[in-house]
Order: C-alpha cells, then structure tokens, then sequence
C-alpha cells in the first residue's frame, strides 16, 4: 500500500505535467499563465493549491487503506522503533 500512496501523489504531478505542456485550464494551465504575466501571487498560490491536492490524495489514500485493511495490525509508529533501538544500544544483551 505505500506504492500506492507514493503514486497517487505521482499522479497529482503528473496531471500538472500534463497541463504545462499542453493543457489550458488547471493548475498546471495557471502556473505557467502566473509565469508568463510576472505574477508570482498566482504562481505562489497555484503552488499551494498543487501541494494541498497532493496532500489530500495521500491521506485519502491513508484512510481507504485503513477502511480496507483494518484486518492487519497496526505497525509500530517510529518513537517504538527508536526507543527499541535506542535501549538496546543502552543495555545491549551479553553474549
């Protein structure tokens, strides 16, 4: 499922893509137009739309798989990882 999270913001990059070289409405239509007329305004804001749409794909993303495979359990978030890894270097097993 992670491949699944990375390509759907892929995705969002891609429709942009796809808008800069040939489209004439988006977001990818606007940054370009903000380009060409020196309006960095409309280039910010088009840039901030493009990074919220990516974000929202993500988590809807999160939360299908969480509504789909709600069967797995949940994997342990970094704070177990580090404090696993860091006790173990603290109090290392002997041999």
């Amino acid at each position: 499922m992670r491949d699944l999270r990375i390509g759907s913001t892929l995705a969002v990059v891609g429709v942009v893509v796809g808008e800069l070289v040939g489209g004439n409405l988006g977001l990818g239509y606007l940054l370009t137009f903000g380009e060409g007329q020196a309006n960095a305004p409309m280039v910010f804001v088009s840039i901030v739309m493009l990074t919220l749409v990516g974000g929202i794909a993500y988590v809807a993303v999160i939360l299908v798989e969480r509504r789909v495979l709600h069967y797995l359990p949940a994997r342990a978030g970094w704070r177990a990882t580090y404090n696993r890894i860091y006790w173990r270097n603290l109090y290392p097993t002997p041999r």
